[in-house]
C-alpha cells in the first residue's frame, strides 16, 4: 500500500515536469522559427501572441523578452507598444499589478491612437482590471468606458 502512494506521488510529480519540458521545447522551437522571419513586426506579433497562448506563464517570459530585444534593435514605436503591452499582461496574469501598470503605461506612451486604436483599447481594458483588483471600482469603470 505504501508503495502505491510512493508511485502515485512520483507519477504526479513527473507529469508537470514533462509538461514544462514540452512547453520549453515549444518555446525554443518557436524562437528558432521566428528568427527566420524577415519582417520585424511579424516577429514581435508572433512572439507576443504566443506568450498569450501560453497564458503568460513564467515560461513565456523569454518570448516577451525576445520581442522587447527586437523592438530595441529596431527602435520602432509600434514594436515597443506591442512588446510592452505583452509584458504588462505578463505581470497582470502573474498578479504583479504594480509592474503591470508600469509596463502598460510604457506601452501607451508608444501607442498612436490613429494607427493602433485596438492596442490602446486593450491597454485600457487591462488597466481597468488592475484598478478593479485594487478595489477602485469607479476608476475601473471610467477606464473601461474610456477604452
Amino acid at each position: 500500500m505504501k508503495l502505491h502512494f510512493v508511485l502515485l506521488g512520483l507519477v504526479c510529480c513527473s507529469v508537470p515536469a514533462q509538461t514544462t519540458s514540452d512547453k520549453q521545447k515549444q518555446i525554443d522551437s518557436l524562437i528558432s522559427v521566428v528568427d527566420s522571419y524577415d519582417d520585424h513586426f511579424e516577429k514581435v506579433r508572433v512572439l507576443t501572441s504566443n506568450a498569450g497562448q501560453f497564458r503568460y506563464s513564467k515560461d513565456s517570459r523569454v518570448l516577451i523578452d525576445k520581442a522587447i530585444a527586437i523592438s530595441k534593435d529596431n527602435n520602432d514605436p509600434k514594436l515597443y507598444a506591442n512588446s510592452y503591452y505583452s509584458l504588462g499582461n505578463y505581470f497582470y496574469f502573474n498578479s504583479q499589478l504594480d509592474s503591470a501598470e508600469v509596463y502598460l503605461d510604457k506601452s501607451m506612451s508608444y501607442v498612436n491612437d490613429e494607427t493602433m486604436p485596438f492596442l490602446r483599447a486593450s491597454n485600457l481594458m487591462t488597466k481597468s482590471g488592475i484598478y478593479r483588483k485594487h478595489g477602485n471600482i469607479p476608476l475601473a469603470l471610467a477606464t473601461m468606458l474610456n477604452s
